[in-house]
């Protein structure tokens, strides 16, 4: 009978305990799952901890991998990269917010199609009932609503006080690599000018 050696779960736990190894060493310590925890492997004259990669951490990766796409222009290729990570508990906020720039990114923002405008607007609101006190999801939904909402002369769900977005920002500004991103945004000198992001 051949043993399956690809477990059908990230989560499916391997029980090891005091195993012989090929190298004549001994596999220390009761469990190893795949989602990344560290092997004691005891050897003649040696102990080795190999560190496995955990889920959380790949996850990291990729988020990081898609912000650089995002400062490429590789909008398409972020968006790959983010889908694999919306319903992460951890990253949630960061992949839902990240997706909605990349879709919105490089283009003028009222001429976005509907569609993909009010996903955005989806995920940037979640992103923000996620972490209310971050500053880049309300500046692109504060975008929106002046270039896209007043410049046709409709309202929007996403309950924006300009006036009020536009003292955040300049009581508190964005960091460097955020108020960089925004510029990726088709948004017009007005609306810069009104939210304060002219610097």
């Amino acid at each position: 009978m051949t043993e399956d050696t690809n477990p059908t779960s990230e989560q499916e736990t391997a029980k090891i305990s005091n195993t012989q190894n090929e190298g004549g060493g001994n596999v220390v310590g009761g469990d190893m799952n795949t989602a990344g925890r560290d092997i004691l492997i005891a050897g003649p004259g040696a102990t080795i901890v190999v560190q496995s990669t955990s889920s959380d951490e790949r996850s990291s990766e990729k988020l990081k991998k898609a912000k650089e796409r995002i400062k490429h222009r590789d909008f398409g290729g972020a968006q790959a990269l983010l889908r694999e990570l919306l319903d992460n508990e951890t990253l949630s906020p960061d992949a839902r917010c990240w997706f909605a720039l990349a879709l919105l990114a490089g283009r003028r923002t009222n001429v976005i199609p509907h569609s993909e405008r009010e996903m955005a607007e989806s995920y940037l609101r979640s992103a923000l009932n996620q972490r209310p006190e971050w500053l880049f999801p309300l500046a692109i939904l504060a975008i929106l609503e002046m270039d896209y909402y007043n410049y046709h002369g409709r309202s929007s769900k996403n309950d924006i006080e300009l006036d009020e977005v536009a003292e955040k920002l300049r009581g508190s500004r964005l960091p460097p690599e955020e108020h960089q991103l925004l510029q990726l945004l088709g948004d017009s000198l007005q609306a810069k000018e009104r939210l304060g992001l002219d610097w």
